[in-house]
């Protein structure tokens, strides 16, 4: 496959054995890591950063909180630590104590998961001189982890991580377990990747108390995993309208060709919103398309739009509306400058779900949408960034946007966040932004956020945080066009399996959909030879995506680099971070890693 052109330095950590697949894997994750990694080292022996920038804040409250998975469920890992440094500035240990936890990530992606670094709390930070100069400290931590081994919940879990913290201490613990406690691959990386391919449970991995912190962490269930939380199907369609903003980022920087794993994945998405839109209203001058659409618009039609107004419901006030707005993005959000911000901050004030799907870029495109967006006072959104590892790159800048357009009303009451605890492949993100247009739009057979994602790849682990106080539940009518706690109209459809979405999407008791014209992308399995074809099933239905096991993914679906939306930035000179360095508590909260689990 064709990877995207890098500096040399982010590519040293390879080992020249690597060839094929593994190489390109290899590859993929160190584009991912290395520049991560400058930013913290350069955190880390910084002297005295300000107090904004500590991890150890006991304050949550800017931070969207609870948690809901299919897949997943929230621990709370704590622990007694202890590190060595060469300071005892109270701002400069909780910077390197962070960068001594970076290390938890490789051996919690062995498990599946991953830690929510923005929500590390550090407490009880202690120095003792040594009498060498240097300084033994002792800290109290609490990391919530997003635990993806659901059979195999743990009551308790031994960390192990270096017990230096500054630069020199960590490079000689690196290079001193560079080559025997990695997974199949990471040999000989370096302090700017290792921290990604360490696996210290493998054979041959020899992890002493002599320069390693080993902490017995007791596992708890955290109280912020809700039970039976559903979208806010009444605010959804109290305008009348089902309004999608979707983006599909390129897999290659500067990519046209429709081979593209991201311009293909884009075409699909396209194809697959006009066929259940078709299924939906059967009456052509009822919808209306960008002109010259195509099932396949790919890089020539970068935006596109499909609206259609709906058959009438019994008892329903207005038609109600379906409206999805389309962009086949860069590889990097800002590469499309104006043209992007004019049309992402002219659709967001009245989107009902904004989906992102494609590389994070180490955080990077996450934030630019954080970053962007006109939020409108009242409008209520589901937010879901749909790349790799998503989950740790979220930050209190969005949920402050949304906050601020409503008078300083928390977040949670207006925004949803969805995202994904491990990485995504690209060939399974038209099905999963299919799976949740199908859920928002059958609001005769409302779903939990769990039931949703069940039919979302398991492997990727999709989580919903700002849920918890969601009121909505099954017993509530939905009428289009009426707001939460309107009049309601008798018999408007609602619970008793009205006449919902004839040709093709008739409801039936249990809220599953028979299939449509869509293409076989909603069930996560990428594009059929004819956009256009009738699926073998239905990813709105309450089937789970096909797999093999509880985590493989299905038979013909190799785990490669061109499927997984993990890539950061290419070509970056040495040194050059991915973004500028926004405070610790925020870059702390992009210490994941990014690895695809096996089981």
């Amino acid at each position: 496959m064709n990877m995207v052109p890098v500096a040399r330095r982010d590519c040293r950590s390879l080992s020249p054995r690597k060839t094929g697949p593994m190489r390109a894997r290899a590859l993929l994750r160190t584009l991912l890591v290395a520049p991560l990694l400058v930013s913290l080292g350069a955190l880390s022996a910084c002297g005295a950063p300000s107090s904004s920038d500590g991890v150890a804040s006991n304050s949550t409250s800017t931070t969207e909180q609870a948690f809901a998975s299919a897949h997943g469920v929230l621990l709370d890992f704590e622990f007694d630590g202890h590190v060595t440094s060469s300071t005892s500035v109270l701002s400069t240990l909780k910077s390197q104590i962070a960068t001594q936890l970076q290390y938890t990530v490789g051996q919690l992606n062995h498990d599946s998961s991953v830690g929510r670094f923005e929500r590390l709390e550090l407490t009880n930070i202690v120095p003792t001189a040594d009498g060498a100069g240097g300084f033994d400290v002792t800290y109290h931590a609490k990391l919530p982890v997003a635990w993806g081994r659901l059979a195999a919940v743990p009551t308790s879990y031994t960390l192990k991580v270096p017990r230096a913290g500054t630069v020199p201490g960590i490079e000689a613990w690196v290079a001193a377990h560079n080559t025997t406690c990695i997974d199949f691959e990471g040999s000989g990386s370096d302090r700017y990747s290792f921290w990604y391919y360490y696996r210290p449970e493998v054979a041959g991995c020899v992890v002493s108390a002599t320069d390693s912190a080993i902490l017995p962490a007791t596992v708890t269930r955290s109280p912020e995993n809700t039970v039976g939380k559903y979208p806010e199907y009444d605010k959804v369609w109290s305008d009348g309208e089902l309004h999608v903003v979707a983006m599909f980022g390129r897999n290659e920087s500067g990519a046209t060709a429709s081979t593209d794993a991201g311009i293909r994945d884009y075409n699909t998405f396209v194809s697959s919103v006009r066929s259940y839109v078709r299924s939906l209203q059967p009456d052509a001058t009822q919808i209306v398309e960008t002109p010259g659409i195509t099932s396949a618009p790919g890089s020539l039609m970068p935006q596109v739009n499909v609206t259609a107004t709906l058959p009438m419901l019994v008892g329903e006030l207005t038609p109600r509306k379906i409206k999805v707005d389309v962009m086949l993005t860069g590889y990097r959000l800002y590469q499309d400058g104006v043209t992007f911000d004019t049309w992402y901050e002219g659709l967001t004030p009245t989107a009902d779900m904004i989906l992102y799907n494609g590389h994070a870029g180490l955080g990077e495109n996450v934030r630019y949408m954080m970053n962007h967006g006109i939020y409108a006072a009242g409008q209520y959104t589901i937010w879901m960034s749909n790349g790799c590892d998503t989950f740790a790159y979220v930050d209190p800048t969005l949920a402050n946007k949304v906050s601020a357009a409503n008078g300083g009303a928390p977040a949670t009451q207006f925004l949803d966040t969805v995202t994904n605890a491990m990485p995504s492949y690209f060939t399974r993100t038209p099905g999963g932004s299919m799976t949740m247009i199908r859920a928002l739009a059958d609001f005769t057979a409302p779903k939990t956020y769990p039931q949703i994602f069940q039919n979302i790849d398991p492997a990727q682990i999709v989580v919903v945080t700002g849920e918890e106080d969601n009121t909505f539940d099954a017993t509530k009518p939905v009428v289009p066009g009426v707001p939460p706690g309107g009049p309601v109209v008798p018999d408007a459809g609602v619970g008793d399996g009205g006449v919902i979405f004839p040709d093709g999407g008739t409801t039936s008791d249990g809220g599953v959909t028979t299939p449509d014209a869509s293409t076989g992308s909603d069930a996560g399995t990428g594009p059929t030879a004819d956009a256009g074809s009738t699926p073998s099933r239905d990813a709105g239905t309450s089937t789970p995506s096909p797999t093999n096991d509880a985590g493989a993914p299905p038979a013909g679906d190799p785990e490669s680099p061109e499927g997984c939306a993990c890539e950061t930035a290419p070509g970056r000179p040495g040194g050059q971070v991915a973004y500028p360095i926004f405070g610790l508590a925020a870059l702390a909260g992009v210490l994941v890693g990014r690895r695809r689990r096996n089981t």
